[in-house]
């Protein structure tokens, strides 16, 4: 039973990391078989996979038909930011009253970190761990486990179409001024910095998506 439980979380994290990274495709039909052998592994633990996988809107399974990758919309990147702008801002007030030395030290090197390799997979890289490390900082793990979860979706949003490999957007990010209000424990300022930070991300997805510039988005909620 263990080894069949393994097999499953195996198959799960090569599943949903394609997912995330978009080599599974939105809107892509998959056959069990097929991801078998992808995997290397028979289809009970890819079966297993994909039903957690349909727990978490990932996927959906067709009976007789296949599996179908969650597509992405401009509604699905509004709920997602609908949720971050509840929960994100709360983490980083709470990240500068509780945040320790070390873990302002792990900011600190997460703002100022640099990459080499893929230049638009270190930036999603980078903004997911630091925004991750900022609400672990809350000291509040539930919350720091809805956090990571919402940037899970939103790193797949960003993998999805290529008018999202803006890597010049992911690094100005405001992180080193959320990391000052954070040290500073100025948790009103760390609230506002964070918010700017997620309306411009989503500002920036919607745009690419329906092939408008940032500031046309600005245009059409001003006069909504």
């Amino acid at each position: 039973m263990e080894g069949r439980t393994s097999l499953a979380e195996k198959a799960y994290d090569m599943i949903k990391a394609d997912i995330v990274s978009c080599r599974l495709r939105p809107g892509q039909l998959v056959i069990e078989a097929d991801l078998a052998e992808r995997y290397g592994m028979s289809k009970t633990p890819v079966r297993a996979a994909l039903n957690l996988l349909s727990r978490e809107k990932l996927v959906s399974v067709l009976p007789r038909k296949g599996t179908l990758i969650a597509s992405i919309s401009v509604q699905d990147i509004q709920h997602t930011y609908f949720l971050r702008q509840l929960l994100e801002p709360e983490a980083a007030a709470l990240a500068a009253r509780h945040a320790t030395p070390d873990q302002i030290e792990d900011l600190v090197r997460l703002a100022g970190s640099t990459d080499t390799g893929d230049e638009h997979t270190a930036a999603l890289r980078h903004n997911r761990q630091f925004h991750v490390a900022v609400a672990e900082a809350s000291a509040n793990p539930r919350l720091a486990a809805m956090v990571s979860e919402l940037l899970t979706e939103v790193e797949r949003f960003y993998n999805s179409h290529a008018a999202y490999h803006d890597s010049d957007h992911l690094r100005s990010d405001r992180h080193q001024e959320l990391v000052e209000a954070i040290r500073a424990g100025d948790a009103e300022r760390a609230r506002s910095v964070t918010i700017e930070n997620i309306r411009r991300s989503r500002k920036h997805l919607i745009a690419a998506l329906v092939g408008e510039s940032d500031e046309a988005i600005d245009g059409r909620a001003a006069h909504a």
